[in-house]
């Protein structure tokens, strides 16, 4: 059977030909990179990637199969995939079926044999773009006209595309392997977990260590969450725009919720509004010596990092290199975990200029005062 030609364009005008694998078709999105060097399937499966082209930078993809005890969601949430090389020929006893197999199955389209080192440099420097993913359409000029014509991700809302229809209790834990190593203590904590498209494995993680978990989803209110009666509540991440997600900022900031005697577990992105914060997409930058009393956040995997920032009052003027962020991107995923660094000191100037905030920026991300 022949190669399927498959090409990748993104917005500046750069396109990419390689091989097609999945099913065929044509997929736009915002064309990020993932680090991991295993957990193909739970990058596929995250619905923090929905709206998303996701290249990952290991060279080899797909060597152990996939397996549905490894989903992290019912279904692939990816627009499209970018890798290096496909094995077609995976080796593992837990694997159901290879990987270009699973994502025919899930209408998704995969591009390999393009240099992934050149794309992942040009969204370093360059910051994400928008780009679509085709093997229909092969005219370069066309791909990148509708790369250009895309509106992207500022302003979508794409937590009401994953959130569940309703709540459920979740009872699943890791399973036999995890068993083994770890017994799962029994439940004795009543943790409701708002999903504004979440990872199964965090649930996972409640149940082992001791939670019954109630998962309603992001769109629920204050009220209906405390009906619950919880002994905590956390808050997950999930796609799109922080900005666009209004009523999940509401329902937290809620006269109920604030008079509550809980422990929050926060959604970065959920909480740092809370705080009065903005998020913003900034350009991935390579690491850098650290000034000596500079904390920076660091998380694994990701494609770019967030800089939260508080909102100043009107009328004052940016400071220093905050001026400079004032000129980046929005931030397009509401609660995607930074990648390299975001400096921390930055996001409370000197002097104040901002109102009191009920969540406090640490060394460990957004932690209830």
């Amino acid at each position: 059977m022949p190669d399927l030609i498959a090409k990748l364009a993104l917005e500046d005008g750069a396109v990419y030909t390689g091989r097609g694998f999945g099913a065929p078709g044509e997929k736009l999105g915002e064309v990020v990179f993932n680090t991991s060097m295993t957990g193909y399937q739970e990058v596929l499966t995250d619905p923090s990637y929905t709206g998303q082209i996701v290249t990952m930078t290991y060279p080899l993809i797909g060597n152990y199969g996939t397996t549905a005890e490894d989903q992290e969601s019912h279904a692939v949430q990816v627009e499209g995939f970018v890798v290096r090389e496909l094995t077609r020929i995976p080796s593992n006893f837990r694997s159901h079926r290879d990987l270009d197999t699973y994502l025919k199955a899930s209408g998704v389209t995969g591009i390999e044999g393009i240099d992934t080192r050149a794309l992942v440099r040009r969204l370093r420097v360059r910051g994400a773009m928008n780009g679509v993913l085709s093997t229909l359409d092969l005219d370069d000029a066309s791909l990148v006209a509708k790369a250009r014509q895309f509106p992207g991700m500022e302003g979508r809302d794409l937590v009401k595309e994953v959130v569940p229809d309703r709540a459920f209790e979740w009872k699943q834990g890791f399973g036999a392997f995890q068993e083994h190593v770890l017994a799962s203590r029994p439940a004795d904590k009543h943790i409701v977990a708002l999903d504004y498209g979440m990872k199964w494995n965090i649930l996972r993680c409640l149940t082992t260590v001791g939670c019954k978990v109630t998962v309603v989803p992001g769109t629920a209110t204050a009220d209906e969450v405390l009906a619950y009666k919880p002994d905590g509540i956390f808050l997950s991440n999930g796609p799109g725009d922080p900005a666009a997600v209004g009523y999940a900022i509401d329902a937290v900031k809620g006269p109920a919720w604030q008079e509550a005697d809980l422990r929050h577990l926060p959604g970065a992105s959920v909480a740092r509004a809370c705080a009065g914060c903005e998020d913003l997409q900034v350009e991935v930058r390579p690491p850098r010596r650290q000034p000596t009393g500079a904390e920076r956040v660091y998380g694994p995997g990701r494609d770019h990092h967030t800089e939260p920032r508080l909102r100043r009052r009107p009328g004052d003027a940016p400071r220093g290199r905050d001026a400079d962020a004032h000129q980046s991107e929005r931030s397009h995923a509401g609660g995607h975990a930074a990648h390299e660094a975001a400096d921390v000191q930055r996001a409370v100037p000197p002097g104040g200029g901002c109102r009191p905030a009920r969540f406090q920026l640490s060394l460990r991300g957004v932690s209830a005062r």
